[in-house]
């Protein structure tokens, strides 16, 4: 059970930290 909400966080952190490595140069680029 602990291995599978430390999975699913560790996932969700992942998911998040991707979508802001996406959506950071897409900013740059609208301002540009």
């Amino acid at each position: 059970l602990v291995l599978a909400v430390f999975s699913a966080v560790l996932g969700s952190l992942q998911f998040g930290y991707n979508i802001g490595v996406i959506n950071a140069p897409q900013k740059v680029i609208e301002q540009s």
